[in-house]
């Protein structure tokens, strides 16, 4: 019961995941409780959504688990995830894609640094994109 209230709180980004998921052809490498970990080839790198998380085809174990991070966010805003993590995520990277912020580590943005927290997963200094497990 509790994981059906859970996946209908996380209702946006569950939707989207399973579509993305159909649509992409990912594929199904993993499972972690109620979480689907999918390899996906996409030259955009790694996402979670809801309760899919998509890993690139070089993604490390550190992704993975920044990745869950992420999962662990949309637990705690659910519908709300997509707009409040989601969106300054998708716009930190495609800025920095662009080149802009280059100096500043991926890992700056808040949303982007609480994903590591909770993901378990720390980077060795301000300007690295190497983190590190704990």
């Amino acid at each position: 019961m509790l994981s059906v209230l859970l996946w209908l709180w996380q209702l946006p980004q569950n939707i989207v995941g399973l579509v993305y998921a159909r649509l992409s052809k990912s594929q199904l490498i993993a499972r972690w409780g109620h979480v689907a970990f999918y390899r996906h080839n996409s030259k955009y790198g790694s996402v979670s959504l809801g309760d899919f998380i998509f890993l690139s085809q070089h993604a490390a174990r550190k992704t993975m688990l920044h990745e869950y991070g992420h999962h662990r966010q949309s637990l705690r805003l659910g519908p709300l995830y997509l707009i409040v993590v989601g969106l300054p995520s998708v716009t930190w990277a495609t800025l920095r894609s662009m080149g802009f912020f280059k100096s500043k580590s991926y890992f700056w943005l808040w949303c982007e640094k609480w994903a590591n927290d909770l993901g378990a997963v720390q980077w060795t200094d301000d300007k690295t994109d190497n983190p590190t497990l704990l």
